[in-house]
């Protein structure tokens, strides 16, 4: 007749330390998700995350535009032959590209939620999270560029870092008014602006480590293409008025045409 064997003390204590682990970790990941979802609606997240997507692809595939064609387009005299002839990139467009085309990356994955969204309902803290996340690489990959080009004094990137803040204190102000949780909200305002801060602080103070970490050569823009600048800084201003004003428009319009695209789909099952 056969013996059980019983596991080993060593595999015991492992067993135990995961069961501790798991109890530690179990009330964080719920203060996480619960910080995160706000009390919304499958609906209402999807709307939002859509809008983001929306927003993303828009202004990185401008500015992955502006900053290929702007420089021959003013240094051809504003016409759309220089846009077509072959022109050598400056360093500091190689640099500002590389940093853009991370952005359009973080914007495909934004927008492939959006679109399995029509799919499958995601839950508000999946949604909520690409959403901080896609905040977080913005702020981080614009004061990089702000540093690129010349610092805040003289960046025509340095106004898109308070533009984003603008935006996802949008959306947290439209949360507020959704789940009448306005109390959090005010909480977790907070925490975006001292982020946006802290982080344009660490790269204003210290951008030859940015500088030296990824290979930059230079620190400014040719003078050649102070012109440029007068262009990029207007259009992405531009930008930025009417992305703010198309994130507090679309994103209730957006919930409830999810809502009504449930509710049809609900009588027809």
């Amino acid at each position: 007749m056969s013996q059980t064997e019983e596991p080993s003390p060593n595999l015991k204590g492992i067993g135990t330390w995961i069961e501790r682990g798991r109890e530690y970790v179990a009330p964080i990941v719920q203060r996480v998700r619960a910080f995160l979802a706000g009390g919304l609606d499958d609906e209402d997240a999807l709307s939002r995350v859509c809008v983001v997507s929306l927003i993303q692809m828009g202004g990185v595939l401008l500015t992955i535009a502006l900053l290929k064609y702007g420089p021959r387009w003013v240094l051809g005299g504003y016409s759309l032959r220089a846009l077509f002839q072959p022109a050598n990139e400056a360093d500091w467009q190689r640099d500002c590209l590389g940093i853009a085309y991370l952005l359009l990356a973080t914007g495909i994955g934004v927008s492939a939620t959006c679109a399995l969204g029509y799919l499958r309902r995601w839950r508000p803290p999946v949604t909520e999270g690409i959403i901080l996340l896609t905040f977080v690489v913005n702020i981080i990959a614009f004061s990089l560029a702000m540093a690129r080009t010349g610092g805040p004094s003289h960046s025509f990137f340095g106004q898109l870092v308070p533009m984003q803040l603008s935006g996802i204190l949008i959306l947290e102000e439209q949360k507020a008014i959704k789940t009448l949780r306005k109390s959090s909200t005010r909480k977790r305002v907070w925490y975006y602006a001292a982020f946006t801060v802290v982080v344009w602080l660490v790269v204003v103070r210290f951008p030859m480590w940015f500088a030296a970490l990824f290979g930059w050569k230079q620190m400014t823009l040719e003078t050649s293409v102070a012109g440029f600048e007068d262009l990029a800084a207007a259009v992405l201003f531009i930008l930025g008025m009417f992305v703010t004003a198309f994130a507090y428009w679309y994103t209730p319009r957006l919930a409830a045409n999810f809502r009504s695209a449930e509710r049809t789909q609900n009588v027809s099952i």
